[in-house]
């Protein structure tokens, strides 16, 4: 597929070369590793990549992978097989960013460019899965995905947590206000230091205190 668009050369084979790999499984068992958030770009092998790490997959819920929508590489594994795995782990895909390659020939400059690979990110559904987390990852949950401006998918995940009864009725009643998520945008990235910073002057000691032991059990691996 690759020598039909003008960036064929760069796929031209200039050597091999022996490389000594391990799998995420293995980090897993031998160096405890954990991560609420996976980012690989693997050149093509995303796929076996991820699928070596079932394990470590368990208890992560954001997920970003460079991929191809064609087979650019010999053995690409692309982006339908990378979704219809991960789906199948709960994940949805909640972005993606296209990049378009023209073919090589002389209309490529008046024509639209083909989707060719994308760099796309997936979330664990937590509500759709109907997963009770620990307790100590609702915050985690909360914070990475307030980084990524899905409003109404976070304010989704604050109901449910409050539903299922992991959510404290007060930190509910004060994200419930569409001024928590809009005009202080950062405003679950602040917790820690600037904790007392942001807090308004209306919020108890009471309800300062439970947001400071959420940070506590929160913070991000």
């Amino acid at each position: 597929m690759r020598h039909r668009f003008v960036f064929a050369e760069l796929f031209a084979e200039v050597g091999t070369e022996p490389v000594q790999c391990t799998t995420l499984d293995l980090l897993y068992e031998e160096q405890e590793l954990k991560a609420d958030i996976v980012k690989i770009d693997t050149q093509g092998v995303e796929l076996p990549t991820l699928k070596s790490g079932s394990s470590l997959l368990e208890n992560t819920f954001r997920i970003e992978a460079e991929t191809g929508f064609v087979e650019d590489y010999i053995w690409e594994t692309t982006y339908a097989q990378l979704d219809e795995f991960l789906r199948s782990k709960g994940f949805t895909m909640m972005n993606l960013e296209n990049h378009r390659v023209s073919r090589g020939n002389s209309l490529a400059l008046y024509s639209k460019p083909q989707p060719i690979w994308c760099q796309p990110l997936w979330l664990f559904d937590v509500v759709g899965n109907q997963v009770t987390p620990k307790r100590e990852q609702t915050l985690r949950y909360l914070k990475i995905y307030q980084t990524l401006d899905f409003f109404d998918y976070n304010y989704e995940l604050v109901r449910y947590f409050n539903q299922i009864g992991i959510l404290e009725v007060e930190i509910f009643q004060y994200l419930e206000t569409l001024d928590s998520w809009i005009k202080e945008k950062s405003l679950l990235s602040r917790f820690g230091h600037h904790l007392l910073g942001w807090l308004l002057e209306g919020v108890s000691r009471r309800l300062l205190q439970k947001f400071q032991q959420l940070f506590h059990y929160g913070q991000i691996r």
